[in-house]
């Protein structure tokens, strides 16, 4: 639904801001600017809510606030204040104004206001919602990160009505449901309907009923699809409350929901391409330094060991001399699975650069990650690669392991630590293990 605001008073600049400010919300708005609150008598714009920016006068904002009321009488009315003083305050607070802004409002402000104007406009329509409990659910902030965050927020919503309402929350991959949080649903009947529907591209407000008595029904609605995996809100409800508990204003504010999720996905692919190698997917040497920074605060406050492994992949240089870097590449891609096929699913694994490897192991004694390595060492020396002209094609790693806080206590000095252990390993006829002194029980 696209919203339409009225401007009063706004220069060029200054409706560029506000329209950046509406453009964060990720809403569609329409923007009509007047010069003069006469205008408002002559303008077929049927507006959602004005904002006018005042810097004069209390005289001349009593006049434009009055000249509106008269024009406009049930339009809710923000003021922006570019310089404000007690007395045009209490002049605010006398005509009932919908908010009061100053010249530094930001998108988080601009979203209350026009929440506020959303309650007065349905208010003056005279319809029926439960307006206390929707102002403290839309007043709150919009920070849905997960299902069960949405869980949580529509239970505190819910169980404010005293006729009771049951949600759940379910995960729907086109194949299989999930119970994510709520109450156990046994009635089959919303299961079938849920797979029936197909989701529209705009599909928040879309509902689907099961009548389970001449009282109670059960009412689906979708709130979040990400490629093909939708999560679904099933409410029991009493029939006759339906419409007023699930109301416009409540679909609004899971539209808003909606869109902070989405994008929080946004921010967090724009960072995953940052921290991600493009060759194998693997974590790249930004993340690497960052994420070891982070396992000496949690293992140094929690009085535990974790360990890194840095591993080389032996003559590798002749893999792409001899068969090119197309070859190459997609042999570190394999190996790079191949790590991921043996590690622990709490390790951490990164290309640190060329063909060199580290892994962070966290919560993990030195003994236990030397067997892991041995078997990531045997794992890849197994292996035949089968790429371009390169047929039955075998390699061999050499790696160095070490131990925080034993073998170091910075970020630098265990990657260093490590990064010699490794070259010992080569020196000493590569495809090997080695920590300090153990180069022994890992030879062929």
């Amino acid at each position: 639904m696209t919203r339409k605001i009225l401007l009063l008073n706004f220069d060029q600049r200054k409706k560029r801001k506000f329209e950046q400010c509406l453009t964060d919300l990720n809403e569609e708005f329409e923007v009509q600017n007047i010069n003069s609150a006469s205008e408002l008598d002559s303008i077929e714009f049927k507006a959602h809510s004005l904002f006018y920016l005042h810097d004069s006068s209390v005289e001349e904002f009593e006049k434009n606030i009055a000249q509106i009321k008269r024009s406009r009488r049930t339009l809710p009315i923000n003021v922006i204040f570019q310089k404000r003083d007690f007395a045009t305050l209490l002049k605010a607070f006398e005509f009932s104004l919908s908010m009061v802004l100053d010249r530094k409002y930001c998108p988080e402000q601009l979203q209350k206001a026009l929440i506020r104007s959303d309650l007065r406009n349905f208010k003056d329509g005279k319809l029926d919602l439960p307006l206390g409990h929707l102002m403290e659910l839309l007043s709150s902030p919009i920070k849905v990160k997960t299902d069960l965050d949405l869980f949580q927020k529509l239970s505190s919503y819910f169980n404010n009505f005293d006729e009771g309402v049951e949600l759940s929350i379910l995960s729907y991959d086109q194949r299989n449901f999930d119970l994510v949080a709520g109450v156990e649903i046994k009635e089959r009947d919303i299961y079938k309907k849920i797979k029936e529907f197909q989701l529209p591209r705009i599909f928040i407000g879309q509902t689907i009923e099961v009548e389970l008595s001449e009282k109670t029904t059960l009412c689906a609605f979708p709130v979040y699809r990400k490629q093909e995996q939708e999560t679904w809100c099933v409410c029991r409800l009493d029939k006759s409350q339906k419409d007023f508990i699930l109301n416009d204003l409540f679909f609004r504010h899971l539209e808003n929901a909606l869109i902070y999720r989405k994008n929080l996905e946004k921010i967090s692919g724009y960072i995953d391409l940052a921290n991600k190698d493009d060759v194998t997917g693997l974590f790249n040497q930004r993340k690497l330094g960052q994420d070891l920074e982070k396992a000496i605060e949690s293992h140094k406050e929690a009085e535990k060991t974790f360990s890194v492994m840095f591993i080389d992949v032996d003559h590798f240089k002749q893999v792409n001399d001899n068969f090119g870097h197309v070859v190459g590449s997609q042999m570190l891609l394999e190996i790079a699975e191949e790590l991921r096929r043996v590690l622990r699913s709490t390790d951490k694994i990164y290309r640190y650069g060329g063909d060199e490897f580290v892994v962070i192991m966290p919560e993990a004694p030195i003994s236990a990650v030397h067997n892991i390595a041995l078997r990531v060492r045997e794992a890849v020396k197994m292996k035949s690669f089968n790429i371009g002209e390169a047929k039955n094609y075998q390699l061999s790693l050499s790696i160095g392991i070490a131990e925080y806080p034993t073998d170091a206590t910075t970020a630098t000095e265990i990657i260093n630590f490590a990064d010699s252990m490794m070259y010992v390993s080569k020196k000493s006829g590569r495809g090997k293990v080695y920590h300090v002194g153990e180069i022994e029980k890992t030879e062929d």
